[in-house]
């Protein structure tokens, strides 16, 4: 049975009681025994050595100041219920709602406010920027710790609670702008106001600003002179380049990739591009029509191309981005299996990446994504329009730029038998075009020290996290510093 078996792979045969390989079969056998080497040298190799180490925070018993007394939840509840909300045209819709912001922010953190140790700068359009200074000066580039107070509309008929009533059900929070970004903005005035207040000699080692924007929602840094830009250009005044920035785009998820929480921190994102479309035609009444003229059809045409050639409109970028580090670091966490794959990328590359692009949230990883957002076209029902017009959204991979996207769009426009007009709607892609790719360095001190204390809150909880670098696929203010 076990000769046969083999002989499926390797030529053998049975002779005087004993199994022989055929002559013919040697390269194959040494081609298998090598293969076979590789593949449990990879497998062992990755599995030792990009196995986290995990560190234990000694002061964990003393960090009652993380949990979420009463008095801070009804805090938090009052700061989720003002309607700080930006509209699409970059304006805010009430002021009033930011005046009551700045008042609730000044009188819960009145001591913070009042610190000689922070310098406290508002902005007209209430953007508040803090400045944390050292004893001493320092040689230490500074960092800037970022949130947004503004939040998008929301329409009470789709929520099954009321977005600006917060309410608790079983043990969550719901409300407009609890998770984008009001619980970063409330966690980092809260840490910041206690440290300063418990510890009236602390003095960080290097300059340390907090900046809260009120326009992040609403693509505020695309205008240049949004709350992201007033904080890039007051640090400008005093600090040439910043160490680096933390802000919103990654999350804690449970048991999808692995079993238990995993931690994405999000390292790079994608570039927002907007495209316009418009075909022009005479136009004429429907009477007398030709659907060879009409620009619905030809739009819908040119829509259809791009879908026919995705993969040149928006090539794959497979292993060239931050899903290389991830898959090395998923390497100690997966079964023995999944292992060999994930080590042997050479050999089952093409699996995973099969993998990773039968998902939209995955396939974003890899590729700058398309989508078609708006089509406009025709007044009247037995006219026909003169002109139809499309909005192609990109977020545009690191590896891509705004302006090679703009080139392979023109090259299938110039294949159509009519004319298609395109132009970059986009002011905020132009900044980006000389940045290619991702440049991570996980022992970076900013890295690390993120690194290390998600997995020091999470051990204090009695459970183990693992850390992913991500690729963010939205954008936030951090862009714009």
């Amino acid at each position: 049975m076990i000769s046969k078996i083999l002989s499926i792979v390797f030529p053998i045969r049975y002779q005087h009681g004993r199994l022989r390989f055929a002559r013919k079969s040697k390269p194959l056998v040494y081609i298998f025994l090598i293969l076979f080497t590789v593949l449990t040298f990879n497998t062992i190799y990755y599995s030792i050595n990009f196995k986290p180490t995990r560190e234990k925070c000694e002061d964990a018993e003393n960090h009652n100041f993380l949990t979420m007394d009463q008095a801070k939840k009804e805090s938090f509840k009052h700061l989720v219920s003002l309607k700080t909300i930006s509209s699409a045209e970059g304006k805010r819709l009430d002021d009033a709602e930011f005046k009551k912001l700045r008042t609730f922010l000044e009188s819960r953190y009145s001591s913070l406010f009042h610190d000689p140790r922070v310098e406290v700068i508002w902005f007209e359009n209430f953007t508040v920027l803090f400045h944390i200074r050292p004893k001493t000066s320092s040689d230490q580039k500074p960092v800037l710790i970022l949130a947004h107070t503004d939040v998008v509309p929301a329409d009470a008929s789709q929520w099954d609670t009321e977005p600006f009533t917060p309410t608790e059900k079983s043990s969550f929070l719901y409300g407009r702008g609890t998770m984008d970004d009001k619980s970063s903005v409330f966690a980092h005035f809260e840490a910041l106001d206690f440290i300063l207040r418990h510890d009236k000699s602390f003095y960080p080692k290097r300059d340390i600003f907090f900046g809260f924007g009120s326009d992040e929602e609403s693509g505020g840094i695309e205008s240049g002179a949004g709350g992201a830009n007033l904080i890039k250009d007051h640090i400008l005044k005093t600090h040439d380049r910043l160490d680096f920035v933390w802000d919103e785009g990654g999350a804690v998820i449970r048991d999808m990739i692995l079993p238990g929480p995993v931690a994405f921190i999000g390292l790079c994102e994608k570039t927002y591009l907007d495209v316009g479309v418009r075909i022009d035609s005479h136009g004429g009444h429907s009477s007398m029509s030709s659907l060879q003229e009409n620009v619905i059809l030809k739009v819908s045409k040119f829509l259809t191309k791009l879908e026919s050639e995705i993969e040149y409109v928006t090539p794959n970028y497979f292993m060239q981005g931050l899903e290389k580090t991830l898959l090395e670091k998923l390497v100690a966490h997966s079964p023995y299996w999944k292992r060999i794959i994930l080590s042997n990328l050479w050999l089952f590359g093409s699996l995973v990446k099969r993998d990773f692009m039968s998902k939209p949230e995955t396939a974003a990883v890899l590729r700058t994504s398309m989508s078609f957002t708006i089509l406009n076209s025709g007044f009247k029902e037995n006219v026909n329009p003169q002109s139809a017009e499309a909005n192609i959204n990109f977020r545009v991979h690191p590896k891509d730029t705004p302006l090679k996207i703009m080139e392979r769009l023109r090259v299938i426009a110039d294949k159509m038998d009519f004319h298609v007009n395109l132009h970059n709607k986009t002011s905020l892609s132009n900044p980006y075009e000389n940045i290619e790719g991702c440049h991570f360095d996980e022992n970076h001190f900013g890295f690390k020290t993120l690194e290390n204390y998600i997995t020091m809150i999470y051990n204090t909880n009695k459970e183990d996290i693992v850390i992913m670098p991500n690729l963010c696929p939205g954008n936030t203010d951090s862009k714009g510093v």
